[in-house]
């Protein structure tokens, strides 16, 4: 399929997917004419690559989990590469969330009364 139907099949934008493919998260194949060609498991897979950005993985992340990856949930399976992941993630997640409300305290304090 090409890279018009991947994108309207799977809700991804075309630049997404071009994306994910220099990240080597995808690949296509070219047809004689230059045109991207995706295998039917696309979908599925561009699935998870943004079900995984949603829970707030990184592409870098990503790519060793995918074979990990059950549904787009993302339920994962339990193997120790995601868990490890998703521990960094929720740690990085924690830490931002901190620094925000250092900063949103900050902010109320400046405001009038």
């Amino acid at each position: 399929m090409q890279i018009g139907d991947l994108a309207r099949l799977s809700g991804a934008s075309r630049r997404s997917i071009r994306h994910y493919e220099a990240a080597g998260l995808l690949t296509a194949h070219r047809r004689v004419n230059g045109y991207r060609d995706y295998d039917d498991d696309a979908v599925d897979r561009v699935a998870k690559i943004k079900a995984l950005l949603t829970a707030g993985l990184t592409l870098a992340d990503i790519g060793p989990l995918l074979s990990c990856v059950v549904d787009d949930q993302p339920t994962l399976l339990r193997c120790e590469r995601t868990i490890a992941a998703v521990e960094r993630t929720v740690s990085d997640l924690d830490r931002r969330i901190g620094e925000l409300s250092g900063i949103r305290s900050l902010l109320v304090r400046a405001l009038p009364d």
